[in-house]
């Protein structure tokens, strides 16, 4: 059905322009007595959507039109039935009556030698240009043949993207509205495991944001424990024998443990891998300064929500 009207010039066939109102639409198609095309024309014409496709076509159909008939196509084969009933135009190339003489018949010197070169050329000149007008010619026919069904295609495709854009609902912004609780104290441990906390670990921090610090098993990636860390601060503690990664969040307001510090919370991982030791003659531990400091050799990267 669509490309049934999609060929049709259906102003044409009402007799009104393509700029009339929608009453003079309407009024058009009461007093037309086709059923067939009262009911393509209402459906296409007095459709907002539709109408404004449709136009598109139309316009580019009404190029082609043009173009054939300059180029004097409005005979191809390709170009007939609705199309060509509809949007044929006269063609503004009307024969002579008295053709001129080719150029390659005109005597140009009474010397034969002469006169027959330039013969010679001038029909080398008009083969050529005779040559470049079936290319050109050949060229636009190729192009006027697949034009119709690239716009088809191209109309298809606006239909299926506005039904699908229809579709589509605005999803509801996500409001964080948890209320801010006071923060845990400074040196406050969580512990996810039984053994002895015998290595020592030191943590400095700067003004401005507290820390959550996590030490995660870097052979099991279970959590081992945490430690809040007010900013400013600094806190001394003793962490299990083990090898460990290091994660921290940090942020200015505390909404619990589920929610960190909220919307605003930031997530970092130190790249080293923490090994806290009994070599036999010393434990093995750490300072971890989590702020820039001269000659520092801890190296950090962001990690996201789901990393920490």
């Amino acid at each position: 059905m669509i490309i049934w009207w999609l060929m049709r010039d259906l102003y044409k066939r009402l007799g009104v322009s393509e700029s009339a109102s929608t009453n003079e639409i309407s009024t058009a198609i009461r007093l037309c007595n086709d059923s067939a095309l009262r009911i393509d024309a209402s459906e296409v014409l007095l459709n907002e959507n539709r109408k404004r496709s449709y136009d598109k076509i139309h316009r580019t159909l009404e190029d082609i039109g043009s173009l054939r008939a300059e180029f004097c196509l409005n005979n191809s084969e390709h170009w007939k039935d609705n199309i060509a009933t509809d949007y044929s135009k006269e063609s503004p190339h009307k024969a002579p009556s008295n053709q001129p003489t080719p150029a390659h018949e005109k005597k140009y010197s009474d010397n034969f030698l002469v006169n027959f070169l330039m013969k010679l050329f001038m029909w080398c000149v008009d083969l050529v240009i005779q040559l470049l007008k079936g290319v050109l010619a050949g060229l636009l026919e190729f192009a006027l043949r697949l034009l119709p069904l690239a716009l088809i295609v191209v109309i298809a495709w606006f239909f299926i993207d506005a039904n699908e854009t229809k579709k589509v609902e605005k999803q509801p912004e996500v409001v964080f509205e948890q209320p801010e609780l006071t923060s845990p104290s400074n040196g406050s441990v969580r512990k996810w495991t039984s053994a002895s906390s015998l290595a020592p670990l030191s943590i400095d921090t700067s003004p401005g944001s507290d820390y959550l610090v996590k030490l995660v098993n870097a052979n099991t990636g279970q959590d081992v424990l945490d430690v809040y860390v007010k900013g400013g601060r600094n806190i001394e503690l003793k962490v299990p024998l083990g090898s460990y990664h290091i994660k921290y969040a940090s942020g200015e307001k505390w909404y619990g443990y589920e929610h960190l510090f909220g919307p605003n919370t930031g997530y970092s991982k130190a790249d080293s891998l923490f090994r806290f030791e009994d070599t036999g003659y010393q434990v093995t531990g750490y300072t971890l300064t989590l702020y820039r400091v001269t000659n520092g050799n801890l190296r950090t990267k962001n990690i996201n929500k789901s990393q920490f």
